[in-house]
């Protein structure tokens, strides 16, 4: 209760701020790129897992024809 009740006051105090503060966000090199090339590496593995399963006859939850 005294947490919530804490966290509900911090809540109410930025709300009402009239000129909040700047967050700092970390720019890394590359950010797009490096998000595309590990997406399409996500992709790959779940494709493969799903190939697997395929070859050893399990049950899955999409068409394959």
């Amino acid at each position: 209760m005294r947490n919530m009740l804490k966290n509900m006051i911090q809540g109410m105090r930025q709300a009402l701020q009239l000129m909040p503060s700047q967050r700092a966000y970390i720019v890394n090199d590359g950010g797009f790129a490096q998000d595309a090339i590990q997406l399409r590496a996500d992709f790959q593995r779940v494709s493969q897992d799903m190939n697997k399963a395929i070859n050893r006859g399990e049950q899955t939850n999409y068409r394959t024809s």
